[in-house]
């Protein structure tokens, strides 16, 4: 948890809209529902059409408990992107999205030629840059 209650406005706002979505599913099943009853009783509706409307009211209400998972996904893809576009700028991503191959780095490496590294004496040859750097 952090310190303060920077966090407590958007609890709320989290909290809030739970509670809209799950007042919207409750509306999306018994509205059908209470049609169903009231056309049983003045339409004649027979179990075929209770079945289809019960069946009907909870896939609305499933795909609006869903809906907040699309909105949490389509926020992670946001992000993602952004963050892709960040890598490009910096250079640490290539414009096709592939990185550089580990070999590829290394080659581009400066390093110090092995005939050097021969020649320097032992101590030396664990830090050549350090021989190197004192001339």
């Amino acid at each position: 948890m952090e310190q303060g209650l920077g966090k407590l406005c958007e609890l709320r706002d989290i909290a809030r809209d739970l509670e809209r979505n799950v007042r919207n599913s409750w509306i999306m099943i018994l509205v059908p529902n209470i049609a169903c009853i009231v056309g049983v009783f003045t339409m004649g509706f027979g179990i075929g059409a209770s079945v289809v409307t019960n069946n009907v009211a909870a896939l609305g209400a499933l795909a609006n408990g869903l809906w907040p998972m699309r909105k949490v996904a389509q926020l992670e893809a946001e992000r993602r992107h952004m963050f892709e576009m960040q890598l490009r700028e910096s250079g640490f991503l290539l414009i096709d999205g592939s990185q550089p191959a580990p070999t590829e780095i290394e080659d581009s490496a400066d390093r110090a030629p092995a005939a050097s590294l021969a020649a320097l004496g032992e101590a030396e040859s664990v830090h050549p840059y350090r021989a190197a750097a004192a001339d």
